[in-house]
């Protein structure tokens, strides 16, 4: 797991490398940049949302395996420019109206998020991915900060994904054809798709071989066909 980036709240462009994570766990909290605290009425807080943004399969492979960084950089990308887009279009507020004496919802065009990068899923394959932490937090027009409503980032859910993937394909092209090759250093790949046996300096949960991963899925597979198998029928009888 590594730490990609966050923002304070002032705008995806203000992108910072690293997650400071005092700072951002006091965000989760409530506690925000400005010494207020968002006190929800008679509710408890919510800290925020998790967003998971993943690469294909094919990519982790060469990310993980080949050691072609450029394309889990061009994963982060394309989740910042997702992330963009959906700080303009559908970060809101709740803001109270004096005119109208009650709250209006208010486009806010902020979101305060922090992305963490995973190369393996919970099964020990390669998988790379991005979570990304929305905190419940956003600044609107008044100054001041409110709790995020997000009821137009859940309704977007599958259209944030479709962004995503459409980025990422739009970007991967010309970083794989600006001459992307695994590090210098890294032994070389042998056979049709076997790692030679000296290249064990990736990152995997101990005790899982990545290698093995066809493995295990085709034994899953192998006891879900034979839970669900029917019993064998009766012999066939004619009329």
């Amino acid at each position: 797991m590594a730490a990609c980036g966050w923002t304070k709240g002032s705008g995806v462009s203000a992108w910072k490398a690293g997650v400071e994570t005092a700072s951002f766990a006091d965000v989760l909290a409530g506690r925000l940049p400005d010494s207020s605290v968002l006190d929800p009425r008679r509710v408890e807080h919510r800290p925020g949302l998790d967003l998971a943004f993943s690469a294909p399969k094919s990519l982790s492979l060469l990310a993980i395996l080949g050691g072609i960084a450029c394309i889990v950089e061009a994963v982060r990308r394309s989740v910042a420019a997702t992330l963009a887009w959906a700080e303009k279009n559908l970060a809101e507020a709740r803001v109270w109206d004096p005119e109208d004496r009650r709250q209006q919802v208010e486009q806010t065009g902020k979101l305060v998020a922090a992305a963490l990068a995973h190369d393996f899923n919970r099964n020990g394959d390669p998988q790379l991915h991005l979570h990304v932490v929305l905190a419940n937090a956003t600044r609107a027009s008044d100054g001041q900060w409110h709790a995020l409503r997000n009821d137009e980032l859940y309704r977007a859910r599958h259209l944030l994904g479709a962004i995503h993937n459409a980025e990422l394909r739009a970007g991967r092209g010309p970083a794989l054809r600006d001459g992307a090759r695994p590090e210098p250093d890294r032994p070389r790949v042998r056979g049709e798709g076997r790692l030679a046996r000296g290249d064990r300096g990736l990152l995997h949960p101990p005790g899982r071989d990545p290698r093995r991963a066809g493995e295990r899925r085709t034994a899953a597979r192998q006891r879900s066909a034979k839970s669900q198998r029917l019993p064998p029928a009766g012999p066939r009888t004619r009329r």
